[in-house]
């Protein structure tokens, strides 16, 4: 069987799957950068907030706002 997930393998889906929770977990960032394996944390920034856009826009609308 072949996978097509826009030309990922599934185990980096995976990877990235984990991160993604560990996230949502309150994981600090530099510690899902190294299980990943990437040199900047820039990276790991940029990869994993573009998968969970919809976390960042629940937790800024739950921010308390004053003027």
């Amino acid at each position: 069987m072949r996978w097509d997930i826009g030309g990922l393998e599934p185990a980096v889906c995976v990877s990235y799957g984990v991160a993604m929770a560990e996230m949502m977990e309150g994981v600090p960032m530099p510690i899902i950068q190294q299980q990943l394996g990437h040199a900047s944390l820039a990276t790991t920034d940029r990869y994993l907030s573009h998968i969970a856009p919809k976390i960042v826009i629940e937790t800024m609308g739950r921010r308390e706002w004053s003027p």
